[in-house]
């Protein structure tokens, strides 16, 4: 959710008819979207700060049917309380279908002096905000978009964040019209675009059909800075004793760097399970353990890290991109699993559907390039610049055991690899 598209909801008369925006400044908004029973609800609560008194706050709900329709917008529950002000619920069924459909109190936009007009321009703005996220919602809910497919996700602590997502089934033909349409000079670079030294799969994606390609070769020596270690008798990630060989194999790995390791994994459940396994291991070694996921952002992971040498990172998705850590604070990557995406996924599950009914084979044209493409991201955390050294250690045997492991392999820059 996006609470800035809501900001504007509790800005509304006082009973004075008019916001005094010389008291009162927002200082804490929340929004929430739920589904439930075919509907979606939002709530909006803001707390405002009094400079002449104590702080007020207010709770907003608003809940939309499964049809969609605008006019089909009714108040849940509203009241805000500010000084000797409560707004019945009728009052604010008036003020919100002035907001959702952009109709508000002249009174509210008087000209006057400088403040006022500053209250105006902000409140038109944040009137559009808000309509954009209501027919966000309404979008959503009525599934308008074509060609996209509608999941809601469960997320946070307990599970009470719900995030609804809306994603086109393909983006070659959107970015084909948009982006790729000849009206403007386009360059796309990255360390990660290709698959067994080609582009054909990152080209054909994203619709990019006509322009010149060129695959440079790395800055970094790999063949004396980097050695694979494939050890070749861990049980299949789908075996009932894969886990407990994986946290085997993480111990003699870990030990050998004492620590300065990323150990990337595709779960957060084979993450959780592996950490409570391997906590007693950390501690009798001294090692500083952090887990995605428990307490600490990203980035405060990354800082201490950084500053603990001998510490070990467990994560997920968005350690294995996007992150940079050069010197001897990593030394070893642990890639638990080949990173494929999980085959009922919704968006990859309808997408694999499209392939198959176009004739196409979903596993080797999307399924594994996909994957390919998100292992080198994962090898690529550990050679940062030409003095960097390490290991990569990969627990998952398909890359020496199935035809299409070789394609992982020939993926990324020529190095040392010892099966083992």
């Amino acid at each position: 959710a996006h609470p800035a598209r809501a900001q504007n909801l509790l800005l509304v008369p006082t009973s004075t008819g008019r916001p005094d925006s010389s008291v009162l400044s927002l200082r804490e908004m929340r929004v929430d979207v739920g589904l439930a029973r075919g509907f979606a609800s939002v709530s909006v609560r803001q707390v405002f700060e009094n400079r002449t008194a104590t702080d007020q706050e207010g709770t907003w709900r608003f809940v939309l049917p499964p049809s969609g329709a605008v006019g089909d917008f009714a108040v849940w529950d509203a009241s805000v309380r500010i000084p000797g002000v409560i707004l019945e619920k009728k009052r604010a069924r008036a003020i919100y279908r002035d907001l959702t459909t952009q109709r508000i109190d002249p009174g509210l936009l008087q000209q006057g002096d400088e403040d006022d007009d500053d209250l105006g321009q902000e409140l038109s703005a944040m009137l559009m905000r808000c309509e954009y996220y209501r027919t966000a919602v309404s979008d959503f809910v009525a599934m308008r978009l074509d060609d996209h497919v509608y999941w809601v996700e469960k997320g946070g602590r307990n599970e009470m964040n719900i995030q609804l997502y809306a994603a086109p089934l393909n983006v070659n033909e959107i970015l084909r019209k948009v982006l790729f349409n000849g009206e403007l000079p386009v360059v796309l670079t990255s360390a990660t675009l290709s698959v067994s030294g080609k582009l054909d799969y990152y080209m054909r994606r994203i619709g990019f059909d006509n322009g010149t390609c060129d695959i440079l070769d790395t800055p970094f020596d790999y063949e004396n800075q980097v050695k694979i270690y494939i050890p070749k008798n861990m049980p299949l990630p789908d075996e009932e004793n894969y886990l407990e060989s994986a946290c085997d194999e993480i111990e003699n790995y870990i030990s050998r760097t004492h620590g300065k390791a990323f150990v990337l994994f595709t779960s957060y459940d084979n993450m959780k399970r592996s950490s409570d396994r391997l906590r007693p291991f950390f501690d009798d070694k001294g090692i500083t353990l952090l887990v995605q996921g428990e307490g600490k952002s990203r980035s405060a992971m990354l800082s201490t890290f950084k500053q603990d040498v001998d510490s070990v990172i467990f994560g997920v998705t968005s350690f294995w991109m996007g992150v940079d850590v050069p010197g001897e604070a990593l030394s070893n990557v642990i890639i638990t699993k080949l990173p494929f995406a999980v085959p009922s996924h919704p968006l990859v599950q309808a997408r694999s559907e499209r392939i198959e009914r176009e004739g196409g084979k979903s596993f080797m044209d999307y399924s594994l390039p996909e994957a390919v493409l998100r292992f080198r991201q994962g090898v690529g955390r550990l050679i940062r610049k030409k003095t960097d050294k390490g290991i990569i250690v990969i627990l998952d045997r398909r890359i020496i055991s199935k035809r299409y492991g070789s394609i992982f392999l020939n993926s990324i820059p020529k190095c040392q690899v010892e099966i083992c």
